[in-house]
């Protein structure tokens, strides 16, 4: 704030209500006040930003909602979906030190499949990209069908497993 750098909020619902309302301010004025410190006022550098990062707001579970004078405080909101098929998969073998395309292949439109679902109501879970990374490092002790049991099926609401179940059984050859 006072130098001009950039402040990222990482996983902003998660932050105290307090915190973030006592931010507020400084998305008005550009002045921060410090209580704590004898109520010293610093004003915001002209090259100061802040952003923040957080899940979606509809469809996930976790952290608090972000309440609209909070919101405006922000110029702009911009939305990141997953990566295209080829960079997820590129992603995750990366990310996991796993080098095997075809099984990263399968996971990730596994993903998508599930993503799908999800898009229509069909399930309330996310199949997030980190869950993939941790799918292909499995992949040095387990078999496909160990990891969709072991690693994959618990992750989703109890009602969602069987139709977890059942399209892993139409995607991956392995299980």
């Amino acid at each position: 704030l006072r130098y001009g750098c950039l402040l990222c909020f990482d996983e902003f619902r998660h932050a105290r209500p307090e915190i973030m309302t006592a931010w507020n301010p400084v998305g008005d004025s550009g002045k921060l006040v410090l209580p704590q410190n004898n109520n010293e006022v610093i004003q915001a550098h002209a090259d100061f930003r802040t952003f923040a990062t957080m899940n979606p707001i509809e469809g996930y579970s976790g952290g608090q909602d972000i309440n609209q004078a909070t919101s405006d405080r922000f110029a702009m909101a911009l939305e990141a979906t997953y990566l295209p098929e080829v960079g997820e998969v590129r992603c995750i073998q990366e990310q996991s030190g796993i080098n095997n395309p075809a099984v990263a292949r399968q996971f990730v439109q596994l993903a998508n499949d599930l993503r799908n679902l999800k898009s229509q109501h069909d399930l309330e879970s996310d199949t997030s990209t980190r869950m993939l990374v941790d799918m292909m490092k499995a992949t040095t002790d387990l078999s496909v069908a160990e990891i969709v049991e072991f690693l994959m099926i618990g992750r989703y609401q109890p009602h969602e497993r069987e139709l977890i179940k059942t399209t892993a059984r139409a995607r991956l050859s392995d299980y």
